[in-house]
């Protein structure tokens, strides 16, 4: 079994200046992915660092899932040489020079040695060939669909308001019918009632298609993330993005209770709920039987479904 010692700082993560054992710098690209090939390949990894708080070491390697067998030790090497250099096949470090035999060259090389950060920033882009034209076209295409996903939600919601409104007339209208021109008992309810089911089966639909919507916004918005985080990591023009905007392939997510979407369906619930009520009044009158609670247990029921159908629909495991 072949041994490894790696670096964190400027290694495992950027290199920051020293704050704290709790503060690390932001985790290099492909670097838990590199060191999990490793561990599955049969090597022994050994953290090797000047932090010595093992505690706050451990938790930041298992934060950002990355695997290790031993921090600033090995176990496996003879007890008489334990307590200095750790005994190792390999070591990665920022900070270190491979010494080839030539003391004379190795002079220059340490006299002249700067770190990979130190260095002049990367600006070499990603060469456009036929995958980077892909992602380029990809990226413009996903951010149509982007504001396409964003603009369609106040369609869906112009259209659900503007049913609703018409519902809402037609009802007023029908409800002041004159009652002794009727010529089939109790028309007025009966319209009402095929009014406002039609009416509410619209509404439900737009919320369905509003959640369902969301979640290809955040699929969408996620995927952005993900190719301008591949590109960003080049730097590309010395660009840091130190706000990190638009950047973690993890967000938004897809229960943001206070996006847009979701105040367009906290709006539709409540006014699909009044058409609810109005429904089951039209049939209690149909059917010429008073029960007010029966009507609040219609909204109430109405309330719990367009619930369900937001978490089922809106499962953020379906959707990493």
């Amino acid at each position: 079994m072949k041994t490894v010692c790696i670096d964190i700082d400027g290694t495992i993560s950027h290199y920051i200046e020293w704050v704290d054992s709790k503060t690390f710098g932001e985790v290099l690209p492909h670097c838990a992915e590199t060191i999990r090939h490793l561990k599955a390949d049969g090597w022994y990894v050994i953290i090797y660092t000047t932090r010595a708080d093992k505690n706050e070491i451990s938790k930041f390697l298992e934060t950002n899932c990355i695997p290790f067998d031993a921090i600033n030790e090995n176990p496996n090497q003879p007890d008489n040489a334990k307590g200095g250099k750790p005994l190792a096949d390999v070591y990665v470090d920022d900070r270190a020079i491979q010494f080839d035999g030539d003391w004379a060259g190795a002079y220059e090389k340490i006299t002249s040695f700067i770190s990979w950060e130190e260095g002049p920033i990367k600006t070499t882009e990603p060469p456009l060939d036929y995958c980077g034209q892909l992602m380029v076209e990809d990226f413009s295409q996903s951010m149509e669909m982007h504001r396409h996903y964003d603009s369609l939600n106040w369609e869906i919601t112009k259209f659900a308001f503007g049913e609703i409104l018409v519902a809402v007339g037609a009802c007023w209208t029908v409800f002041n019918w004159d009652m002794a021109k009727e010529t089939i008992p109790n028309l007025k309810w009966i319209v009402m009632t095929i009014i406002c089911g039609a009416s509410l089966v619209f509404g439900v639909l737009s919320i369905f298609t509003i959640v369902k919507n969301r979640v290809y916004f955040v699929r969408t918005s996620r995927h952005i993330n993900e190719l301008r985080h591949h590109v960003l990591q080049f730097r590309p023009y010395g660009f840091k993005n130190e706000t990190n905007f638009w950047e973690n392939p993890q967000y938004p997510r897809v229960k943001d209770y206070d996006s847009t979407q979701f105040l367009s369906l906290y709006m539709l619930i409540f006014l699909n709920m009044a058409i609810a009520g109005a429904f089951m009044f039209s049939i209690l009158r149909w059917c010429q039987y008073d029960n007010f609670l029966l009507i609040v247990i219609f909204s109430l029921i109405l309330l719990v479904s367009c619930v369900l159908i937001i978490w089922n629909v809106a499962k953020e495991k379906f959707y990493r």
